[in-house]
């Protein structure tokens, strides 16, 4: 899933936005290639079809018209009011929420074993 918003800078250049969620991600393995299941949103800001940041971050305090960045790009209200829509909309994607499940289901886990390891240790230790 790919959504992109796009604009044309005071300047005339052109700006891009870009935000996907990735579902699989090729690896080297000594020269073999492969593919490997994962689930990450990934954000990329272009200026005239090069990089030029890769996540978008609201500012503490607006200056002037521009109240987030994307690296070297600013963005106004309009432009940060689309990026979030975007963002909800892929994080709203069944794949992204199967992502959030795991994630809670293995922080769980983890915290059942550390009370069960702690648990484990104080009867060790009194004998």
């Amino acid at each position: 899933m790919r959504q992109n918003i796009r604009w044309q800078a005071k300047t005339g250049q052109e700006i891009m936005i870009e935000i996907s969620l990735v579902t699989e991600r090729a690896i080297d393995l000594d020269g073999d290639k492969d593919m490997i299941p994962c689930c990450t949103i990934e954000t990329k800001g272009y200026i005239n079809g090069s990089i030029a940041g890769y996540a978008v971050t609201k500012l503490a305090s607006p200056c002037g018209d521009v109240v987030a960045s994307c690296g070297r790009i600013g963005l106004t209200a309009d432009h940060y009011a689309a990026y979030l829509a975007m963002r909800a909309e892929i994080e709203a994607s069944p794949e992204w929420q199967a992502e959030i499940a795991r994630e809670k289901r293995a922080e769980k886990e983890s915290i059942e074993y550390d009370v069960h390891y702690a648990r484990v240790r104080r009867a060790m230790d009194t004998e």
